[in-house]
């Protein structure tokens, strides 16, 4: 089961900046006894479920420690419309194929962690709390 998410990047990322944020992940799950398992992707356009170049080369590399690596697309046209059995993620293996009639799974979501940070999520999208976040990736330009 997976049991942390860290969000790196808001953007397309560098190289250099990647390679660094990998690298902190890395130790951090070497101190906590835990692997990095896949990546996460989220697409800039609504309809887009594709995987992108950049995840697939990210998936590649994690898939050479960790060989059931999971590159998952979040399904933005799902976004809001979650429930308890489904999450609005889309699973491939991250060496490929990424053909979404073929290889894809939905992930499932009907466990009490799902629910209760999708009602957090929805929480803190209600609250506005999206609004005070200052992101580093920004600043990075």
């Amino acid at each position: 089961s997976v049991a942390q998410c860290v969000p790196l990047f808001h953007s397309y990322p560098m190289g250099p900046m990647l390679e660094l944020a990998m690298m902190q992940v890395d130790e951090v799950c070497k101190e906590s006894k835990r692997e990095i398992v896949g990546c996460y992707w989220a697409n800039e356009l609504h309809d887009d479920k594709e995987v992108h170049k950049i995840a697939r080369r990210i998936g590649t590399q994690i898939s050479k420690f960790f060989k059931k690596a999971t590159i998952a697309i979040v399904d933005n046209e799902l976004i809001g419309k979650e429930d308890e059995s489904s999450l609005a993620l889309i699973a491939y293996p991250a060496k490929g194929p990424y053909d979404a009639k073929k290889c894809a799974a939905r992930l499932a979501g009907g466990n009490a962690d799902a629910k209760g940070a999708l009602e957090g999520l929805r929480s803190q999208l209600k609250g506005g709390t999206w609004a005070t976040i200052v992101d580093f990736d920004s600043h990075l330009a």
